[in-house]
């Protein structure tokens, strides 16, 4: 498992976390996982690589050009939506 945190939230209200592409590749090591954001109901299951590999108003992640991984919403604010703030807790475990 990697707990991390958020560390920034853009103009866009999308969240960047503290946690590396490296460290989340070495650590899942090609295992299927889920991302768990504030608690256990917003759960994440794919890295994406844009936006829009989802449907509009879906909660996605995805690693940012600082190779961070960032939770969004394509289309919306997902920080807003889900009450993150600097310090809000984004859990990854590896089935």
């Amino acid at each position: 498992m990697i707990i991390g945190s958020v560390v920034y939230i853009d103009s866009y209200s999308n969240a960047i976390t503290n946690i590396t592409a490296d460290l989340f590749y070495r650590i899942g090591n090609k295992r299927k996982f889920q991302i768990f954001v504030q608690s256990n109901t917003n759960k994440i299951t794919k890295i994406n690589k844009t936006y829009n590999e989802t449907t509009e108003g879906e909660l996605l992640a995805l690693f940012n050009s600082l190779d961070l991984l960032e939770i969004a919403m394509n289309g919306g604010p997902a920080a807003q939506i889900l009450s993150l703030d600097l310090d809000s807790t984004v859990r990854i475990r590896f089935l």
